[in-house]
């Protein structure tokens, strides 16, 4: 079985070697340069230039040609493909996997629309290899279709100015969320962003995921992770206000871009209803 993932899985790229993971980046412009997300510039370097260089970097996704040299080679193997992408309402990542699969005509690719992003694909991809050996193809893809639905992502911004930069946001709202000192909190529901509340001061934006999550509950069956993006302490904070142990991930280029530098979030499967 070939197992294909992106760049916005924030797993690292010598880490999906290791695994023998088809690792798919996509492409970063910043300062009317493009790199290769993962491969060609480092989470740390990314981080360093959008807050010293303020700049608002671009992303687009991967070319169908990418997944046609995936897709071909696993054909002429007769093996079976599991692509697990980022969520089709944030990247056209999947649609250029779509078009791939029509190009080869081989049946045995499995495209899952993780609806999810970070280490809400990773949760994911820790259980593909679980099951990978004991399960077959289709029982895998069955299972990871099931449990993407109860996904879970808490993310507290620091500021509100990155998402203003991504057209997301007023400048009046800018103005008055820094005055106020909010703390945005965010969900990422059915593959779309979406905020739960906008906290004053960052203790009340922990306060805030706390409740979440005491409200839907974690399943402990599966890998809990947290996650930030240049600040790892707002991270930790948060660890240790839930009292909660889980893997540690640090957040790429994709999210990056709109949440800004001092992010910070927890990714979990809830508890099934």
């Amino acid at each position: 079985m070939q197992i294909v993932i992106d760049s916005c899985s924030d797993l690292e790229y010598n880490e999906a070697n290791d695994l023998k993971i088809n690792y798919v980046p996509m492409t970063l412009l910043m300062n009317e340069k493009e790199y290769l997300d993962g491969i060609e510039i480092s989470k740390d370097n990314f981080y360093t230039m959008l807050v010293e260089q303020n700049v608002f970097p671009k992303t687009s996704q991967p070319s169908p040609q990418v997944f046609i040299e995936i897709f071909q080679k696993a054909k002429d193997n007769n093996e079976d493909v599991i692509c697990l992408l980022i969520s089709s309402k944030l990247s056209g990542t999947i649609r250029s996997a779509m078009m791939a699969k029509d190009i080869v005509d081989y049946e045995k690719i499995y495209i899952i629309d993780s609806l999810s992003v970070s280490a809400g694909i990773r949760i994911l991809l820790d259980e593909l290899l679980k099951l990978k050996g004991t399960s077959s193809t289709l029982e895998i893809v069955k299972k990871l279709e099931e449990l993407k639905s109860r996904i879970t992502i808490l993310a507290g911004l620091d500021t509100l100015e990155y998402l203003h930069k991504g057209g997301r946001l007023s400048k009046g709202k800018l103005i008055l969320g820094s005055i106020l000192n909010m703390k945005p909190v965010i969900t990422v529901e059915n593959g779309e962003v979406e905020p739960i509340g906008k906290a004053i001061g960052i203790t009340r934006a922990f306060d805030s995921i706390k409740k979440y999550i005491k409200n839907n509950p974690i399943d402990y069956n599966y890998n809990v992770y947290f996650g930030y993006t240049m600040n790892k302490e707002r991270m930790l904070s948060l660890k240790s206000k839930l009292e909660i142990e889980g893997n540690e991930i640090h957040v790429g280029t994709a999210i990056g871009t709109h949440v800004g530098p001092n992010c910070y979030a927890i990714f979990y499967i809830k508890e099934q209803v």
